[in-house]
């Protein structure tokens, strides 16, 4: 089970992001310009055509905060993981 540190961490990350649209090239047609909407992660301008693919983006963006999150100075984000485990933060 996880800790109520990294628990925390991915339901911050994951509320970051959007399935949605949004407009590449701005300003959109409607403004008079010739953006054009796009499926994707409105947060990050991510193109992404199908709910798995927005998964897999959300999977890695989580992945990236938790590393970000654990890890010291000049650690690697494995030993972050095991140092943590063997101090008992991750259960």
């Amino acid at each position: 089970m996880l800790s109520e540190t990294i628990i925390a961490i991915i339901q911050t990350e994951m509320r970051q992001h959007k399935f949605d649209t949004y407009v590449e090239d701005p300003p959109s047609i409607a403004q008079g310009g010739r953006g054009v909407a796009v499926p994707g992660c409105s947060i990050c301008k991510v193109r992404l055509s199908t709910v798995d693919q927005f998964v897999d983006h959300l999977t890695k963006s989580v992945v990236l905060a938790i590393n970000e999150a654990v890890r010291g100075p000049g650690e690697t984000a494995e030993s972050a993981l095991c140092n943590r485990i063997s101090r008992g933060a991750v259960n």
